[in-house]
């Protein structure tokens, strides 16, 4: 079986990072030939991690090269399935081919340019029903969620050394209650609600994973909260695991967030999870049983959760205990690859 996975983004981000973990887990099994954006992070990460993929340029409207050159790479690599990824990469979906056509929707995007797709694979039900309601057959329409991986055996192996090394670098007591919140640094994220919600709990510190446009701004927030001493800023990061290691709580503030990345992979690392009540993590959490949900934007709601976690050490357990159950059991690397493979097997035949 061959498939063309094709992805246009330019940065790093939840889908992007969910796309080096799918490739990496269908190498194993199928021949994947990976497209990506030149110069982007993806060209960089996949290089780095030495997976051999091509390259375009996925401009604007006048941009004709990438389209003829994925024309070019379909007809030399002779896919079964072609599958795209989000608006950008969908729009050059190479059309010469006798591939199947496959559009992966991570949002509630604009349809309008997955017209000539065979099939939509929806990382959500609520995904796949928005696709649906809008017209498209119930048998073209699947449901194909992300998954996470468990961390490398050093997360557990040296826990408390990675746990301490972080401390180190920001100068967090080692006793503190430390949060983390990971992403785009994007008004969607809302990561300016978490730091609000820290300044009302006097002993937290809230370590902020990832970059983005709002980075000056946010930190702004912190000098103006008088909070630089309990927000800390470490930029983007490939391995996530040293900053689980040294917190109790994953945040998850987002004001929109169609699945939530995040919360399978603080399931993974056997965090506690408080998230906002977003699509993707009413979704995925049971309130209560596998995490704390609260309203969005909710700053006094927010500080409340982890104010209750920071005091209640049986809770955090038993949450992070019943989330990396469920992430094993629902969305684990096995279940979902095994998903995938079954669903271009069937594409394949039917087409």
């Amino acid at each position: 079986m061959r498939v063309m996975q094709i992805i246009g983004s330019k940065k790093a981000g939840g889908a992007e990072a969910f796309y080096v973990r799918l490739i990496g887990a269908l190498r194993n099994n199928i021949e994947i030939l990976p497209v990506v954006k030149t110069n982007s992070w993806l060209d960089k990460r996949l290089t780095d991690l030495e997976i051999p993929h091509k390259t375009a340029e996925f401009g604007g409207m006048f941009d004709f090269k990438t389209k003829a050159k994925l024309e070019c790479y379909a007809e030399e690599f002779k896919p079964d399935v072609i599958q795209s990824w989000m608006n950008r990469s969908s729009k050059f979906m190479p059309q010469k081919t006798k591939a199947v056509k496959v559009a992966r929707m991570g949002g509630y995007y604009n349809l309008k340019y997955y017209k000539k797709m065979d099939y939509i694979v929806g990382n959500t039900q609520g995904i796949c029903d928005y696709v649906r309601k809008n017209g498209w057959q119930d048998d073209k329409v699947v449901y194909l969620p992300n998954f996470a991986d468990e961390p490398m055996d050093i997360y557990t192996d040296k826990h408390e050394e990675l746990s301490t090394e972080i401390k180190k670098e920001f100068n967090i007591p080692e006793n503190a209650f430390v949060l983390m919140v990971a992403g785009r640094l994007h008004e969607n994220k809302g990561i300016d609600t978490a730091i609000s919600a820290v300044k009302k709990v006097a002993d937290a510190h809230l370590i902020i994973v990832g970059d983005g446009e709002l980075e000056n701004k946010l930190k702004t927030q912190v000098k103006e909260l008088n909070l630089t001493n309990r927000i800390h800023f470490a930029g983007w990061a490939d391995v996530i695991s040293p900053y689980c290691a040294a917190s109790d709580v994953w945040l998850v503030s987002s004001r929109h967030e169609p699945l939530g990345n995040v919360v399978l992979d603080a399931w993974m690392h056997n965090l506690p999870v408080i998230a906002t009540k977003s699509a993707g993590p009413v979704s995925l959490i049971e309130d209560g049983e596998d995490g704390l949900l609260v309203p969005i934007d909710d700053i006094d709601a927010m500080a409340k959760a982890i104010d209750r976690l920071d005091n209640a050490p049986t809770l955090c357990a038993r949450l992070a205990e019943n989330g990396y159950k469920k992430g094993i059991n629902d969305y684990g690397r096995e279940v979902v690859i095994a998903d995938y493979l079954d669903f271009y097997e069937q594409i394949i035949k039917a087409n």
